[in-house]
This record gives C-alpha cells, structure tokens and sequence, in this order.
C-alpha cells in the first residue's frame, strides 16, 4: 500500500516480488524486493525487448481507454462500454470525452472496417450501438455547468433523412461514411446542450445531400470526416458545397487528425483555412465565435438602418 501507488507497481507484483527476493536473500531481500522491481518495470517500459516485464509487474491498464470501449462495443458489450464510459467521465465534460475516448474509438473501428470488413456491417452496428449508447448518456449527464444556468441536458439526438421545416442555424454532413454520421450526431448533441438547434443529414450521395442544404441554406455547414482516410472525400465535399452554397459558411471537422493542419489546410480554399477543426471541443468554440461575430454584425446593421 506504500509503495504501489508510487512506484507504478501492481499491489500483486509487489506481493510476489516480496515473496521471492525473501527466499532468495532473507531479510536483505525483502528490504530490496520493491526498489529492484522498479528497475525491472523501468526496464521494461523502455527495452522493447522487455516490454513484458512491463505488462506483468506494472499497474498500468494492458487496454487504453477508447481500445476497451473499441473492444467491448465490438463484442456487443454494451452494459461494459457504458461502465468504461462512466468511468472516463468523473470530472469531465462530453466533448473532453467524445473527443479522448468515442472518436478514437470510432477511427480504430473505421480502420478495421477498411482492412477486416469490406461489406461494412460491423462498422454499421458499431456506429449505431454507439449513438443509442451516448443518447443514453447525454440524458444521463448533467454538466454542472448546465445546472448552474438552470439548463437541461436535450434528449434530441437525432439524425434526418431531410431537414425539418425548424430554423435548424447548423447542419453537420458526414463526408462518406458512418462513423462520418455518427461523430455529426455527437457534435449536434452538444449543440443542443448548449442551446443551438442543429441537425445532422442522414448519410446518402453527395448530391442527395447537397440538395437538401440547398433548399434549406443553413447559417453553417460542417463537413464531418473522420481521419484518416476521408480528407479526400472532405475536400471533395466542400467544393461541391462551396458551389451549391457560395456564400455560407463551411467548416470541415477532421476529427482524430494527430498531423500539423497547415499541411491539409492549404488543400482548401483560403476561406476555409480558418475554419478547419480537429476537435468537438474546438469546433464548439469555433462556432461561439462565428455567432458573436454575427450577433455584432447585425447590431451594427441595425444600428446604420436607425
């Protein structure tokens, strides 16, 4: 108990290294036993060779977070997934989760998708596991944040086939797949938390999509792609609502991108550089300013109009 929350030492590897520097040397051994399984697990964390030591004698989890939920939501564990979830979330808010935890966990499932699962069923239910999974979640939560303001966590999270007659301001489009749709629906959850009615086209063709948004003409669009493999499909995406749309504004969401973003940036249109995001997080913020730039402007054209 003293030396295990520490040292890194699992309280078992202490107990069995107490036990066996004791036969070998007494009660030198047992005086020894914790600092020489030190140096072993140092060893092991950086020896590759004898990374095992590492895995045996140290308390580090084998499975990181989002590996786990990626694992129990693929052996349809729900009941676990949600416990891991739970459990990452003491003293944080969604978006710190979402984006530490559930797109991590979506990309993993998205690269087993490419390479394991070409039909593309187990990414499905994947993706919709987990949204039924984070609406339960979002119901369930309460930032103290919301409470304070007197607000409560919106059991909307929803994704359309075609947007509804609501003055929906934000409207999410995944760039090609459902794990693309699943990320747009968590980030259009989080905006109804925060009070934005916002909605996230159900995936179809490029064009079927594009229509819809034409029709409508949100205040913004956000692109939803998933790194790494759909910057193509953004890009293609964009132009296309660029196009359809030339004067609203349109954000991309690369989420899960680890590179520098001045690398893909310059794929796309200057207008657009400022508007790239790799995170939930960062995409809500970016979209708090983008409404107090538009609040002031139409004070200001208020103001000139008296």
């Amino acid at each position: 108990m003293l030396y295990g929350a520490n040292t890194g030492l699992s309280s078992l590897a202490i107990l069995v290294a107490a036990v066996f520097w004791t036969v070998l040397w007494g009660p030198v051994g047992l005086v020894l036993s914790t600092p020489l399984t030190v140096c072993l697990v140092v060893l092991g964390r950086h020896v590759p060779q004898m990374e095992f030591l590492h895995i045996l004698l140290g308390d580090e989890p084998v499975l990181s977070p989002e590996m786990h939920f990626y694992q129990r939501m693929l052996a349809s564990d729900r009941s676990e997934a949600r416990r891991v979830l739970d459990t990452h979330l003491h003293g944080k808010r969604l978006e710190e989760l979402y984006d530490t935890l559930v797109v991590p966990a979506l990309g993993m499932a998205q690269r087993d998708r490419d390479d394991n699962d070409p039909d593309g069923t187990i990414g499905e239910s994947i993706c919709q596991s987990t949204r039924e999974l984070l609406e339960d979640l979002n119901v369930d939560y309460a930032d103290p944040r919301d409470l304070a303001l007197g607000r409560t966590p919106d059991p909307m999270f929803e994704t359309t086939g075609g947007l509804s007659a609501s003055p929906a301001r934000i409207v999410c489009v995944p760039a090609k797949t459902e794990a693309d749709e699943t990320i747009g629906s968590m980030l259009v959850q989080l905006l109804a938390r925060e009070g934005e009615y916002a909605q996230c086209i159900a995936l179809g063709t490029n064009g079927e999509m594009i229509d819809q948004l034409v029709e409508y003409k949100p205040d913004v669009v956000i692109v939803s792609a998933l790194q790494p493999s759909m910057l193509t499909h953004a890009r293609k995406l964009y132009s296309q609502i660029r196009a359809g749309l030339p004067k609203t504004t349109i954000m991309v969401g690369l989420w899960n991108f680890n590179g520098a973003i001045e690398s893909v940036s310059a794929r796309f249109r200057p207008d657009a550089q400022e508007l790239i995001v790799t995170t939930l997080e960062a995409a809500l913020n970016k979209l708090s300013a983008l409404r107090g730039e538009r609040r002031a402007v139409r004070n200001t054209d208020a103001v000139a109009s008296i």
